[in-house]
């Protein structure tokens, strides 16, 4: 009987409790439950899950600034509007000209199917050019005109193209 006394002096007061005997506010006041021994235990769980909390809050915020940063600077790049380091810039000039001279060359009607000679017909050309070269009036005229073979062959080869 006693606990039910105990109960009912405390309804009066405007506080519930249970039999752990902590203080429980009634609904619709806005009184605070006193202080009791385990109210220490509550402070440590503010420092356990605050202090991960706010650090997972700032190294994410700190990995999305840096990925924005490297799409910004991949985009400005690709727009052309960042500056390259004169290694990059060199080699855009060449690649520029390489097209160039690939171009002319595709605009000259380039034939990619020309027949190569093989090595005895290679040959064969080379034979008969020699003997081209040696033909007897051929040789009287460089002896006679005292020009050595160099050079009527650079004269050969410029008057064929």
């Amino acid at each position: 009987m006693s606990g039910q006394a105990n109960l009912a002096s405390e309804k009066t007061s405007g506080i519930a409790t249970t039999t752990s005997k902590k203080p429980v506010p009634k609904f619709g006041t806005l009184e605070r439950p006193k202080a009791t021994e385990d109210d220490g235990k509550l402070k440590n769980v503010g420092i356990k899950a605050g202090v991960p909390f706010v650090l997972f809050s700032v190294l994410a915020a700190w990995v999305v600034s840096n990925a924005l940063d490297g799409k910004l600077k991949e985009m400005e790049v690709s727009q052309g509007k960042s500056s390259k380091s004169l290694r990059q810039a060199k080699l855009e000039v060449e690649h520029d000209e390489m097209l160039e001279r690939l171009n002319k060359i595709v605009a000259k009607d380039f034939d990619n199917t020309k027949r190569i000679k093989r090595p005895q017909e290679v040959l064969e050309e080379r034979r008969l050019e020699r003997e081209r070269r040696n033909r007897w009036y051929r040789r009287l005229y460089r002896w006679v005109m005292r020009i050595p073979e160099e050079a009527e062959l650079n004269v050969n080869k410029n008057s064929r193209k």
